[in-house]
């Protein structure tokens, strides 16, 4: 008998741009409060998350351009769909690890 952890893993699709704060109110700070408000949500990425801290700003960048139409698109989304603490109208990724259940029954030592 014993108990695993995990990764939970929410895509938000169709937020428009704009939501959220530069700085008390971010986005991505009020998605990563409620997820770890969760019992057993030991640690929340966003985007490339901590994958991204091992890379370079290059490397995360996310350039944006034109499309045929004219509109302003994103050729990858590194930063998970929160830029700057506001929603960028792509995709929002958040990923959260989730701990094992300790109390398992076993023998304490």
């Amino acid at each position: 008998k014993n108990s695993a952890g995990g990764i939970v893993e929410c895509i938000v699709q169709g937020m428009p741009a704009g939501i959220g704060e530069p700085v008390f109110d971010k986005l991505d700070a009020v998605l990563a409060h409620a997820v770890m408000s969760i019992g057993a949500v030991k640690g929340v990425e966003i985007g490339d998350g901590f994958r991204a801290a091992a890379g370079t700003g290059m490397e995360n960048n996310d350039g944006f351009y034109y499309d045929a139409e004219g509109s302003i698109q994103k050729s990858s989304n590194h930063a998970g769909g929160i830029s700057g603490g506001i929603s960028d109208g792509s995709a929002i990724l958040l990923r959260a690890a989730i701990k094992p259940t300790p109390s398992i029954s076993r023998t304490q030592h």
